[in-house]
């Protein structure tokens, strides 16, 4: 799945965001997600995965002049799997009314404390073998 590198035509002006290739590449995205994770449920070994979405680089707020959004500082991540904790991690970023043009919202979460999370919490990686733990954060993904 790819073309998440939306700096054209990302949504429909008129369609209050509803359509356009963003959406669509969300509804696909979805729709994947979804028909993998009910594949491992019938197969009852959606405890035994973990998956998560990531990109290297988020979006800016506002759209430019050709209603897409050039390169930011914070993006979304989903994850999956039968053992992710079924919650929203971080809060809604407040975004005022008037946005200043190449306006990025602020990370909430440093992704090397996900990774380290995942390290420790999924995979059973000793916290002691890494320096950066020390300095980092666990992140709730995980339950039970």
């Amino acid at each position: 799945l790819s073309g998440f590198d939306t700096h054209a035509d990302q949504i429909q002006p008129e369609s209050n965001g509803l359509l356009g290739r963003q959406p669509e590449l969300l509804t696909d995205l979805s729709q994947c997600i979804h028909a993998f994770t009910q594949d491992l449920a019938r197969q009852q070994l959606d405890h035994r995965v973990f998956g998560m979405t990531f990109s290297e680089f988020g979006r800016q707020i506002r759209a430019n002049e050709s209603n897409g959004t050039d390169h930011g500082d914070a993006s979304a991540v989903f994850y999956f799997g039968g053992k992710v904790n079924p919650a929203v991690i971080g809060s809604s970023p407040a975004i005022p009314e008037e946005v200043p043009d190449q306006a990025a919202l602020t990370m909430q979460l440093d992704i090397r404390d996900v990774y380290q999370t995942i390290l420790t919490d999924w995979f059973g990686a000793s916290t002691a073998s890494s320096p950066r733990w020390a300095e980092g954060k666990r992140i709730p993904l995980f339950r039970g």
